[in-house]
């Protein structure tokens, strides 16, 4: 019977000092939790941000993609009267000026 009371009390003081551990590693582990949440509030942040740019980027874009194919348009229609008027320059001579 004694040497169960011992051991009981071995026992005890070993979960004593297992439990202060546990306390410990709880408040690291609590403190980890807050860098994290912190961190990951800021990611959003930056990641909500970064979104905003990249809208504006692409209005930006879309509008750089309609004038490049208005700019297309036109110089496809200009390219005939340019080769017209070329054709006539070339078919002048310097007697005619």
């Amino acid at each position: 019977m004694q040497n169960t009371t011992e051991q009981v009390d071995t026992l005890k003081e070993k979960l004593v000092i297992t439990m202060e551990h546990v306390g410990v590693e709880k408040e690291k582990t609590d403190a980890l939790i807050l860098v994290v949440n912190r961190e990951a509030a800021e990611a959003a942040k930056e990641e909500e941000a970064t979104k905003e740019i990249e809208d504006a980027t692409n209005i930006v874009k879309n509008a750089a993609d309609q004038a490049m194919a208005n700019a297309t348009k036109e110089l496809e229609a200009a390219v005939p009267a340019m080769l017209r008027a070329e054709a006539a320059v070339d078919c002048l001579s310097v007697a005619m000026i």
